[in-house]
């Protein structure tokens, strides 16, 4: 089981609460609702008051438009 709340890797502290997902690739609308899927579930995982899947389906829209 993977252990919650680790710092995030690199040679510096992040300075922020949030960390931004970051690549050198490309990144599909799939891959975006993926990630947002991931980010709505760690703020609920951490007792933030989210409600799951607000952020895919406005994504959605978005990407529907």
């Amino acid at each position: 089981m993977l252990k919650r709340h680790l710092p995030a890797p690199g040679p510096t502290p992040v300075p922020t609460r949030a960390r931004l997902d970051a690549h050198h690739g490309y990144a599909g609308a799939f891959d975006v609702i993926t990630a947002i899927t991931g980010f709505e579930m760690a703020l609920k995982g951490m007792g933030h008051p989210v409600k799951l899947v607000t952020g895919v389906a406005a994504d959605q829209e978005l990407l529907m438009a």
